[in-house]
């Protein structure tokens, strides 16, 4: 498995156990602090990371082929 095929993994896990059956409002409220559900957040937390990797990798791929 290449980095990029597990970090989509990733990303597709963590989504959806995150939006499972929530709506934005409730990643919002847990982003401002009115609601606590520590699952979520640690979903959330994965969704974000894999986010990041995947979107830092699209960039350095991006900036070899100029």
């Amino acid at each position: 498995m290449t980095i990029c095929s597990a970090g989509r993994q990733a990303g597709r896990e963590a989504a959806s156990r995150a939006t499972a059956s929530l709506w934005p409002t409730a990643v919002s409220d847990l982003e401002r602090g009115l609601r606590r559900d520590d699952e979520l957040a640690s979903a959330y937390r994965d969704w974000l990371a894999a986010a990041r990797l995947l979107w830092g990798m699209a960039a350095d791929l991006s900036a070899g082929n100029r």
